[in-house]
């Protein structure tokens, strides 16, 4: 052998050996247990400390055994030992990696499954196979239980209207229900095993899980029953108020925690709308009794800004004319709230030019409401953004003012929010600057006289019909109440030969007979229970308030007496006063009758429409006790006779 061959050979030795080490701390360090199969003899001829610990022996005792001796005789495959592994090693023998999964007995005859990866390991000339395993048995036992909870409390999830969670003592989703996929954007499986502060991000469950089952325990004796309202976020960022219930869950790992997650974005869009619609409405009632005392135009106007912003809670509220001048000025007249020259600064035209194309401009060109929804972002706002932002405007609403078939200016209102007038706040709005042109209009007629009188009686009307519509926003099962009543009374004075001056008093009183209502809690009108003893001493109140609202106004009609005594009874029994027979207003006893039977064939929250027939029974039952038996005559006649109905 030449000296070239020498070296060449002995260099080989040295890399083989070098191969070997290296082959041999690789499969050493591996965290799997690794067996190495010679595929020519089946035998092992190599294992890792970690299977020595799987298997439960050492490496000389293990190079001894063939290693399907390890395998249990029932496999989940369900087919024979030998079988079943060949056919994988074939298969991996082919270049296809293989993973399955095996039930195994140890040394000491502990079993337990395992995840199996086979692959073929052609090393210095040998033919070997790699086979590794992983102790899967607690996630298996953990998959069964799951499956166990699921299969037991699927039904129950799955009939939640509400999206339900079910979560463990770590904090992690273990159950959830298909409205919780739906609710959130995300699979089932992308859920399942996440922390849930992943779709609640105050981390409240989590907080009440974290030390140990005792302050789970506490905890949630205290929340049962309660909506906890929280900030919940779904799969692709967004987020949205939610209402969050919980209770305990016995399982076989202790307590759990069930969340019951309601979306409340409608509710709470709704009650944004509801609140902004009651500022406009407090604006709309106090505006229109304004409107009703004003003295002077002059005074109106300052006055009808003043309750705009001291009463709805508006940033500012100014009226300005349009004047004909060449630059078509808008004239301010009056203004009230946080204005600190704004109105002076702001050159407001009507001309179509940049300073005439805001909002009170548009108005006044158009004669349509016009909604700023930004003054931060809105294009056309520019000329007055720095202004109107430096001031806390952060949109507004300019409606224009109509006397005698002209737009003579423009009331406009600021508010502190963006995106605000909308809905029936807008609706609300516009029918104050409605009856503030019809007071203007009155007020400059007042010379003349006959037409002064008129516009005077349709501005009282207007009032009437806003009082009575302010009741229906707040009590919206009793919408269309007030004016069935104001029908049904009139009628029944008519049939009892009232003149038809007392006649339209009665009918006026009816409309407005539970305006009152505006001072009892919304969540007392539309609760869908029996009301406490408290709960309907308040509603009983709304007698006394509805005649103090309205006799400051100046009615040829005792309207405020036949609003606070309709509840009245002749024998004493009814309210506020206890008033009996004769004194008792007549319009009232009418009223109370006719008050009667339309609730009693009307829908509420607490019971559904009882009907015509039983309605009219219990005034007959009444007559000449309770109820006046003219009118309880008068009123069964009305309905038998077919001469009155009420409106669909």
């Amino acid at each position: 052998m030449s000296d070239e061959d020498a070296k060449l050979l002995k260099e080989r030795s040295a890399a083989s050996v070098q191969s070997d080490e290296s082959f041999r701390l690789l499969v050493e360090q591996a965290p799997d247990a690794i067996i190495v199969l010679d595929l020519d003899t089946n035998r092992i001829v190599e294992a890792n400390p970690s299977a020595e610990k799987l298997f439960g022996c050492a490496l000389d005792e293990l190079l001894k055994h063939d290693l399907r001796e390890f395998f249990t005789p029932s496999q989940p495959d369900g087919l024979p030992v030998a079988q079943s592994f060949q056919s994988h090693v074939a298969q991996a023998v082919a270049g296809e990696a293989m993973t399955f999964e095996r039930a195994i007995r140890n040394a000491q005859g502990q079993e337990f499954i395992c995840e199996v990866r086979v692959n073929t390991l052609p090393w210095a000339g040998r033919n070997l196979l790699r086979t590794s395993f992983v102790d899967i048995s607690e996630r298996k036992a953990a998959d069964k239980h799951l499956a166990q909870m699921e299969s037991k409390y699927r039904g129950l999830l799955e009939a939640a209207p509400d999206a339900m969670v079910v979560v463990n003592t770590g904090g992690d989703i273990v159950l959830l229900n298909v409205q919780a996929e739906r609710q959130f954007g995300y699979h089932r499986d992308e859920l399942l095993g996440q922390k849930v502060r992943n779709i609640i991000p105050e981390g409240f469950v989590e907080r009440l899980i974290a030390d140990s089952l005792r302050p789970v325990a506490e905890a949630l004796a205290q929340q049962i029953g309660m909506g906890i309202e929280l900030c919940a976020r779904r799969k692709d960022g967004s987020e949205f108020p939610i209402e969050l219930m919980l209770s305990p869950l016995e399982s076989a790992e202790g307590v759990l925690v069930t969340a019951a997650i309601r979306d409340i974005s409608k509710r709470k869009a709704a009650e944004e709308s509801l609140r902004l619609s009651e500022r406009a409405l407090k604006a709309l009632s106090r505006g229109n009794e304004a409107l009703v005392r004003a003295a002077d135009e002059g005074r109106l106007l300052r006055e009808m800004c003043r309750v705009i912003v001291e009463t709805g809670g508006y940033v500012m509220a100014s009226i300005g004319f349009a004047e004909h001048d060449e630059a078509k000025t808008v004239r301010p007249v009056a203004w009230a709230g946080q204005e600190a020259g704004y109105l002076k600064a702001a050159r407001i035209s009507w001309a179509d030019t940049e300073h005439g194309l805001g909002p009170t401009g548009s108005a006044i060109r158009t004669g349509e409401p016009q909604v700023n929804r930004s003054f931060a972002t809105s294009s056309q706002m520019v000329p007055w953004r720095a202004e109107a932002l430096e001031h806390g405007y952060a949109s507004s609403l300019a409606l224009p003012l109509k006397v005698d078939s002209k737009i003579i200016g423009a009331l406009t209102i600021y508010a502190a929010e963006a995106d605000a007038f909308d809905g029936d706040e807008l609706r609300l709005l516009g029918e104050l600057a409605d009856d503030l042109a019809y007071g203007i209009a009155a007020l400059r007629a007042r010379a003349d006289g006959e037409a002064a009188t008129q516009a005077l009686r349709k501005s009282m009307e207007a009032t009437i019909t806003a009082l009575a519509s302010t009741v229906e926003l707040r009590d919206p099962y009793t919408a269309g109440h007030q004016y069935n009543v104001s029908l049904l009374a009139a009628a029944i004075a008519r049939d009892m030969k009232l003149s038809e001056h007392d006649i339209e008093g009665i009918r006026l009183a009816g409309v407005v007979h539970d305006v009152g209502k505006i001072s009892v809690p919304a969540e007392i009108l539309s609760k869908p229970g029996k009301l406490n003893k408290a709960e309907f001493e308040l509603v009983k109140m709304h007698a006394q308030a509805g005649c103090d609202i309205i006799k400051g106004v100046a009615f040829p009609w005792p309207v405020a007496q036949m609003i606070l005594q309709h509840h009245e009874r002749l024998d004493g029994s009814g309210y506020p006063h206890g008033l009996r027979n004769d004194e008792i207003n007549l319009g009232a006893r009418i009223l109370a009758v006719a008050d009667v039977v339309e609730a009693m064939t009307a829908r509420r929250p607490y019971r559904e429409a009882l009907g015509l027939d039983v309605a009219l029974a219990e005034v007959e039952a009444g007559k000449g006790t309770r109820y006046d038996p003219v009118a309880v005559d008068a009123c069964r006649a009305l309905f038998r006779d077919g001469r009155f109905s009420f409106p669909s």
